[in-house]
């Protein structure tokens, strides 16, 4: 078992699908959504801009740290915190949440969401 702050397995190849980013992380009307839109579009991020955001996220996956390790029905689920720094110029700190697929050695980005303590 995985050590809490220790990188994503694979986090180098860590894949960001284009509709997580643009459908869901930065849709303001999507229904799921929580106010991660107005989050992310305060930060600076937009629909028009979307790879940005992508690489930020792909960032974390290399360099974050992981703090929880889940078993799902799928494959194991990791929680990988980081900071990015935003087109805003400002400094926040993620939670990511990734999801590495049984028999797969590649991590799949499901969410992300301001760390707030």
């Amino acid at each position: 078992m995985m050590e809490p702050d220790e990188r994503l397995p694979g986090g180098e190849l860590a894949i960001v699908a284009a509709e997580k980013v643009e459908a869901y992380l930065l849709n303001p009307f999507h229904s799921q959504n929580s106010g991660k839109a107005q989050f992310f579009a305060i930060a600076g991020y937009s629909q028009t801009q979307p790879d940005r955001l992508t690489e930020d996220l792909k960032e974390i996956a290399r360099t974050g740290r992981v703090t929880t390790v889940q078993p799902t029905p799928r494959g194991m689920k990791y929680v990988v915190k980081g900071i990015i720094t935003a087109p805003n110029g400002r400094d926040y700190a993620l939670k990511t949440v990734w999801l590495i697929d049984d028999n797969q050695e590649v991590p799949r980005f499901l969410t992300a969401y301001p760390n707030k303590k």
